[in-house]
């Protein structure tokens, strides 16, 4: 079977590290709302100026959403103004909850270092906790090395803490901190800063195009290293652009603008090289003001466009924007692109409906998979979610099915195939666990109708699932799949 052979292809054997254990846990999954966000940033309001709304949007849907900064954020100031900065997220993480900005504060440890942690009180599903590696901004402006990307730039370089827990970190011991962090709170998606900037640290300067805070890049290099000790697929990863989303169009909702607006503002009341309190705030301004309007994903690698067959004659291509992360579209008896709006940190996937309407599908940074469908005269019909499982990844789709699978936050796979009659998407199906699988899968349809998932583990071996029952039969509580069987491999296929 051609999947089998596709899927051979992504089933590799993966080596994996060890680390140090936290001793503290985060909430289970089902406390969640099924979403677990883990957000690494070096300064307070880096997550709001470049990670909204998606976090906001994330705490709107009831998930856990913990946020670690990495540096104390004083500029040399000291204590007082490192807790004015801490006072400032709280605020705004309160804000956003829509609750009180009422907070319990108490320490976690993390391997042999203890770290600061606040958990609102009216939501506590919302903690943040604080490193406090000093940052004093060494030498002048905006290009100079700072203590964090020292560590990770400059080999032998330690950086030393602020506040009640006094610790010098090496770039090894920030990076088995953060996957200690990793591994205990077990998130479903890791959010960092883009590490994907080449310019080197010592040229970095203020407002420059295509440059960033040396301290973002670094605290994503760390993030992405730390993400290596672990196996692949376990989280879902988004990256942000940082400071050179500026230089881009303007790509967020006037709704999203006001409230991505509104909470860096109560951060800002309580940060005096913003605002001196509420009354007189002008914030955001400057390249704030710019930043509030804007939110964009880092691209990792360029996926081809996805061509098909346009409803009316001619063909279509369909891909996802560099400059706008939106899914957009070329027709070739137009002879222009369109944009089908949206916003995604991944590719878009293109199919055909049975009576060959084209169909694309994408996954928001909060693992929502949408869909939208072509209608008989070139019209697009607009984005509907599938409801249930929120996804790691885009899912597969099957070719001219239109039925598609992908690996949920819960560790499951879970399937949906087009109702007809209906004309829409049924909600995600779970199918029965696979043990440690690889976060890709590919589905076919056998002899008798039935559809065929396959998936991989993480030592490579290759699985299948088999429908016995209609989706629609998991109402019911009846099996709507076979329990995973192992393929066994063909010598001199691999």
């Amino acid at each position: 079977m051609k999947a089998i052979h596709w899927l051979m292809a992504l089933c590799g054997v993966l080596a994996l590290a060890g680390g140090p254990t936290a001793s503290w846990a985060g909430p289970a999954l089902s406390q969640c709302n099924g979403i677990k966000d883990l957000v690494f940033v070096p300064h307070q309001d880096d997550d709001l100026l470049f990670m909204n709304p998606d976090i906001e949007s994330a705490i709107d849907a009831g998930g856990c959403v913990q946020v670690v900064y990495l540096t104390a954020s004083e500029r040399g100031e000291g204590e007082p103004y490192m807790l004015g900065r801490e006072r400032g997220v709280r605020a705004a993480y309160a804000y956003m909850a829509q609750v009180a900005d009422q907070w319990t504060q108490d320490s976690v440890a993390v391997g042999k270092r203890t770290i600061i942690r606040y958990t609102l009180i009216a939501n506590p599903r919302i903690q943040l906790l604080h490193m406090r590696l000093k940052d004093p901004w060494l030498g002048k402006g905006w290009g100079s090395l700072t203590p964090l990307s020292q560590v990770e730039s400059v080999a032998g370089t330690t950086a030393q803490t602020l506040g009640a827990f006094a610790y010098s970190y090496t770039r090894d011991d920030l990076l088995q901190t953060i996957a200690g962090i990793i591994r205990a709170y077990a998130p479903s998606t890791i959010r960092h800063m883009d590490d994907t900037v080449a310019v080197p640290y010592t040229a970095l300067c203020w407002r420059c195009a295509g440059h960033d805070h040396p301290d973002h890049i670094a605290s994503a290099h760390l993030v992405r290293d730390a993400l290596k000790t672990f196996p692949e697929g376990l989280f879902a990863e988004v990256a942000y652009v940082d400071y050179p989303s500026q230089e881009r169009d303007a790509n967020l909702s006037s709704k999203e603008i006001e409230d991505k607006t509104e909470a860096f503002r109560r951060y800002a009341w309580d940060d005096y090289r913003y605002c001196s309190g509420a009354a007189q705030c002008k914030e955001p301004a400057g390249p704030a003001a710019s930043w509030v309007g804007r939110s964009y994903y880092v691209s990792r690698r360029s996926a081809p466009p996805v061509l098909l067959p346009a409803s009316g004659g001619g063909y279509l291509l369909l891909a996802v924007g560099e400059s706008n992360r939106a899914a957009n579209f070329w027709t070739s008896t137009q002879g222009r692109w369109g944009s089908l709006g949206g916003r995604t940190s991944d590719p878009i996937t293109a199919f055909q409906y049975p009576d060959g309407g084209a169909g694309v599908a994408a996954r928001d940074a909060n693992g929502r998979v949408w869909i939208q469908r072509q209608g008989n005269h070139g019209n697009w019909e607009g984005w509907q979610t599938i409801k249930g499982a929120r996804l790691k990844r885009l899912p597969t789709l099957a070719a001219q099915q239109a039925a598609a699978v992908g690996l949920g936050n819960d560790g499951l796979f879970h399937f949906s195939a087009y109702n007809t009659e209906q004309q829409s998407w049924p909600a995600w199906t779970a199918m029965p666990a696979l043990p440690q699988p690889r976060p890709v899968a590919t589905l076919a349809v056998n002899a008798n109708g039935a559809y065929v998932v396959f998936a991989c583990d993480q030592d490579g071996a290759i699985w299948a699932s088999t429908q016995t029952k209609p989706a629609q039969a998991a109402d019911s509580g009846l099996p709507t799949w076979t329990a995973w069987q192992r393929i066994v491999q063909e010598t001199g296929i691999l």
